[in-house]
């Protein structure tokens, strides 16, 4: 064969390209074998193996993702909580929620506003000229829940009571919502909420001296808890009345939502955290938001657990191994 060079021009250089002239028995065919040419080969015959035996390679890949699946689970390889969020840092914010007088005070003034079962119209009133002193728009919205399955002789009939505190800097287009749930001492199924009561409030005085809140902070207080808060987020978001829940309209609004955290705590002295990340029909929360509440948890040696799983407590590897299966699934 004969090696030859070709000079050819392009818009940016020259290129140059080598290639081979190979000459067969019949002398009037000229073969030319360039490096796009072999190129062209490599791909066909990649092509043609993978399309003919796929199943090998196929086989090879599946086991080698299910080992690094597996590899997760190592504390080499997990990151365990992280925030990419960076307006979320926790080392950006400087703690001064230590306002343990107030806390103890709104704590045993609700306790005993919880004492009395059935009747909770003191603790609703009391819960709205709290809000007031502190400074918010303070609202009521009433609902009505009816049912022929679930209550096939009688409707519930309750009472929410929300409040905002506006932000002084921003431009009350985004707010985020802060929701508490009262209970009596009587519940037979859940524990009193009093605990929640108190710190939600003492953490509202707090704010509200702030002065450099982006969003709107609305907390709601509702009655009958989820039926409650149901009534107030269709209202909120201009739903449309069903023939089981009917509301009246709110008289005050903030912007979007952003974010939500629902406080459930017996009493203010709080020894551990137990997170549900999970809402209705599986929806998740934001993980930035979750992976904060560790880690201010964390801080303050307050033991965080999600799910009932302690985030501390890693076990051995097969019981490592197994939740992480568990938690994919």
């Amino acid at each position: 064969g004969v090696w030859y060079e070709t000079v050819s021009p392009a818009p940016f250089g020259t290129v140059v390209l080598l290639g081979r002239l190979v000459r067969n028995r019949n002398p009037s065919t000229v073969h030319i074998i360039g490096n796009r040419t072999m190129k062209s080969k490599i791909k066909s015959k990649l092509t043609k193996l993978l399309s003919g035996g796929s199943l090998f390679p196929c086989v090879i890949f599946y086991i080698a993702g299910l080992i690094w699946f597996l590899l997760l689970s190592q504390d080499e390889l997990n990151n365990e909580t992280y925030l990419s969020e960076n307006a979320l840092l926790v080392g950006q914010v400087v703690e001064r929620f230590d306002d343990s007088e107030t806390i103890s005070r709104f704590y045993h003034e609700a306790k005993e506003l919880t004492k009395k079962e059935g009747d909770m119209t003191k603790l609703w009133d009391w819960i709205a000229d709290q809000l007031d002193a502190i400074g918010l728009e303070v609202y009521r919205q009433n609902f009505t829940f009816s049912h022929g399955a679930l209550l096939p002789d009688s409707k519930v009939e309750g009472t929410n009571v929300y409040g905002i505190m506006r932000s002084p800097s921003g431009g009350r287009t985004e707010a985020l919502l802060l929701t508490v749930p009262p209970r009596d001492l009587f519940d037979p199924v859940r524990t009193t909420t009093a605990g929640s009561l108190a710190l939600s409030l003492a953490l509202l005085k707090t704010l509200r001296g702030q002065i450099y809140w982006a969003k709107d902070i609305v907390v709601v207080f509702p009655e009958f808890e989820y039926v409650g808060l149901l009534a107030w987020i269709e209202a909120y978001h201009g739903a449309e009345k069903t023939a089981h829940l009917s509301w009246t309209e709110l008289e005050g609004r903030s912007g979007n939502i952003q974010a939500g955290l629902n406080l459930e705590f017996a009493t203010p002295d709080i020894q551990s955290v137990d997170i549900f990340p999970e809402g209705i029909n599986g929806l998740l929360a934001n993980l930035d938001l979750v992976n904060t509440v560790v880690r201010l948890a964390h801080k303050h040696s307050i033991q965080s657990v999600v799910n009932g799983q302690p985030t501390t407590t890693r076990g051995d590897l097969i019981s490592r191994r197994r939740e992480f299966i568990r938690g994919s699934c």
